[in-house]
């Protein structure tokens, strides 16, 4: 995929309405958000959600950075603002799932 604004759009919408139409996978999201007790027996599963979320972060950043120049408003961010905007993302990602 071309990095581009409009890409980034298409694949996070890609992904919401992959869910949405996947009983199993709806399923899957409640018990794991909804039912879990997360106790140190967890830990293994905590610690791999953690890299798997640091994981698609540091995809984010590298499909950010490599957006061409003619895409954004201003100049280019610096590494700090990428970094923010992919962790905000991630987040918006996460918290949507929530709801």
């Amino acid at each position: 995929m071309t990095p581009s604004c409009a890409n980034l759009i298409e694949a996070i919408s890609f992904y919401f309405e992959t869910l949405e139409q996947s009983e199993a996978l709806i399923a899957f999201q409640e018990v794991i958000l909804f039912k879990c007790e997360y106790t140190d027996e967890f830990s293994a599963l905590l610690k791999r959600d953690k890299d798997d979320l640091e994981k698609a972060r540091d995809i984010f950043t590298a499909f950010i950075t490599d957006i061409d120049e003619s895409q954004w408003l201003d100049t280019r961010p610096d590494t700090a603002h990428i970094g923010a905007v992919s962790q905000t993302l991630l987040n918006a990602l996460v918290g949507a799932l929530f709801q």
